[in-house]
């Protein structure tokens, strides 16, 4: 193995002093020489504040593909990792999280091994191709799709240099079918929290014929942040905003009325995951209660004596 030129990425906080393999740094605008082994780095600071220090191979070209809203440094080729943790020989992390109901498949790129278990059962993994970042591409499909949330827990068998967060480098994709979540804020409990979107809710309701003689009126509560109703396959009416309430009247019939609701929060949950000051409220989904009204007419007779 040979010696490697290395190039200093940094920006923010000013860096007082730089040690590689305990020699002075005496220009971060030079190019650097990393030995075969392992390179310690010492960077000292004289002030509070933040910054980002990148060692860049200095062979590697400009990137192709760059991420939107990540740091100019995030997709470059020749990123050089750190490694924190040189003592550790055979490092593993564990990770775990409560996925929505109707989980039926998920995909993830991981630098490493990785085992995946389901409310305690393990799960096939398929492992595909490395991504463009080094990243190993796995496919995760469950025979019998969690009809209610699941908990999700990883194990993997780290690359050194790539601890905690950063051996999940993108974003874990869920592919979900129908399940069962009651009726609530569906950001509290999994990882809908992150999540902004439209979620369907749908029920059968048996209504008898003197239900539906008067006006009949669909209340849902509360609803956070817009409602449409869909009743037996046909649109009944959209709300952004209160009164939640619906006329179906000349929606429904006796026997079994279909209710199929589309609800769609805000982008305050997918807020969460980037860099931003917008923090909005990460209410979601039918509130409720929901409840069918039925108002029979009233007629006023004028009784003379």
């Amino acid at each position: 193995m040979r010696n490697r030129r290395a190039n200093i990425l940094s920006d923010g906080l000013p860096i007082s002093a730089v040690y590689i393999n305990g020699d002075l740094i005496s220009d971060t605008n030079e190019t650097v020489v990393l030995k075969p082994d392992s390179n310690p780095i010492l960077i000292r600071f004289d002030g509070p504040g933040r910054c980002y220090f990148i060692l860049e191979d200095a062979e590697s070209a400009a990137p192709k593909i760059r991420t939107p809203l990540a740091m100019s440094w995030y997709d470059r080729p020749g990123m050089i990792p750190f490694d924190a943790h040189p003592e550790l020989e055979n490092p593993v992390g564990w990770r775990r999280f409560i996925a929505p109901p109707g989980l039926r498949s998920m995909k993830l790129a991981v630098y490493g091994a990785l085992q995946v278990w389901a409310d305690g059962q393990e799960l096939a993994v398929i492992k595909q191709e490395q991504n463009r970042k080094g990243a190993t591409e796995y496919q995760i499909n469950l025979n019998n799709p969690t009809p209610s949330k699941a908990v999700i827990t990883m194990r993997i068998e780290q690359i050194p240099g790539f601890y905690g967060g950063s051996a999940i480098p993108e974003p874990v994709t869920l592919d979900c079918g129908p399940g069962k979540m009651e009726i609530g804020d569906w950001s509290i409990g999994s990882v809908l929290e992150c999540y902004s979107g439209g979620a369907w809710y749908r029920k059968k309701v048996n209504l008898k014929p003197e239900q539906i003689q008067g006006q009949v009126l669909l209340n849902l509560g509360d609803v956070t942040a817009s409602a449409e109703l869909h009743v037996n396959g046909k649109l009944a009416g959209i709300r952004v905003a209160p009164p939640w309430v619906f006329d179906i009247s000349d929606s429904v019939a006796p026997g079994d009325n279909l209710i199929e609701i589309l609800v769609y929060n805000t982008l305050a949950n997918h807020y969460l995951t980037i860099p931003t000051r917008y923090r909005g409220s990460l209410q979601s989904g039918l509130l409720g209660p929901v409840r069918i009204e039925s108002r029979l007419p009233v007629v006023l007779e004028n009784i003379r004596n």
